[in-house]
């Protein structure tokens, strides 16, 4: 069958459409995937919801010290004395989150923890996450309890901001301070509720902006956003570990430099400056995240250990 032709010889416009149609069919039925697939329930997406609801706990437990109380009663911390302990580098155990995750000894003092919960047949499957050159979000400042909420207060602001979501436990330290973080863990996967000196990173790998709270959820805690909090450590001093690793690196850098700087002024003195030698030195290693404070005289031996040999 051949397809129709105005006078001039040409296929018409909306002929010429149904004949790509035609012969498009088959590739468009081999190409596409099982619709099937759409429909299974062992394929669907994950469904995440927002819970904040706290447990009720111990009604006769004491405050935890700096806890105060408004006229309605609702706990407020907003300072803590920092523990800055010596990290724990490499294997160890980073502690747990109990069930309840907020203690029953201090769950009268928290109306919401707002966490995300991911539900249906897809709850068990690895999620996707987008990863950018941005890198995690980080947060300063410190975590606050205001009437019965988790904040974050940034440094030099006067007033507690969004609110903090995430799982993490919420418990009486040994020394009576309110608590959140792991239990019984390393030192620094903890950090006290008004605790200066907060490293806060946020979930996943990219830039992560303040999201909006539920209405009840905003009502509840006198704030309209939230900031998704995936990691909370106190900052702690850098163990010898750590530095000693850090001195074997700058080592290492120096070796690699000294070697390529010898390389060069060998090729420019059989060649002459003009030619294309290897180059004199190797570009500095990435600082990296700085997570642990520096004791004195830590910084001198990295940068000797990286000095060029004379």
């Amino acid at each position: 069958m051949k397809p129709p032709r105005n006078r001039n010889g040409r296929i018409p416009p909306a002929a010429l459409a149904l004949l790509l149609t035609i012969l498009a069919l088959p590739f468009i039925y081999y190409l596409l995937p099982d619709s099937r697939i759409w429909t299974d329930p062992g394929f669907a997406p994950p469904r995440v919801e927002l819970r904040w609801e706290v447990e009720p706990g111990d009604e006769d437990a004491p405050p935890t010290i700096g806890m105060v109380f408004d006229d309605e009663g609702r706990a407020s911390v907003g300072d803590a004395l920092q523990v800055l302990p010596v990290e724990t580098y490499g294997p160890g155990e980073s502690g747990f989150f109990p069930d309840p995750p907020v203690q029953p000894d201090v769950a009268r003092f928290i109306l919401a923890r707002p966490h995300e919960i991911t539900l249906g047949p897809s709850a068990q499957r690895e999620r996707v996450s987008t990863c950018t050159l941005e890198g995690e979000a980080r947060y300063e400042g410190r975590i606050v309890l205001h009437d019965g909420c988790f904040r974050l207060q940034r440094g030099g602001d006067a007033a507690p901001g969004p609110i903090v979501m995430g799982y993490f436990a919420v418990f009486r330290d040994a020394e009576n301070y309110l608590t959140i973080g792991a239990m019984d863990g390393r030192p620094e996967a903890a950090l006290r509720v008004g605790e200066p000196g907060a490293q806060l990173s946020g979930i996943g790998c990219s830039k992560d902006k303040p999201v909006k709270a539920p209405p009840a959820l905003a009502k509840l805690c006198q704030a309209e956003t939230m900031i998704r909090v995936g990691t909370i450590r106190r900052e702690s001093i850098c163990s010898e570990e750590r530095i000693a690793d850090l001195v074997k690196r700058a080592s290492d850098y120096r070796i690699v430099s000294d070697r390529l700087r010898a390389e060069n002024a060998a090729c420019i003195a059989e060649n002459g400056r003009g030619a294309p030698c290897p180059p004199a030195a190797a570009p500095l290693p990435p600082p990296g995240a700085q997570t642990c404070r520096m004791p004195e005289g830590a910084a001198e031996r990295i940068e000797r250990a990286m000095r060029p040999s004379a």
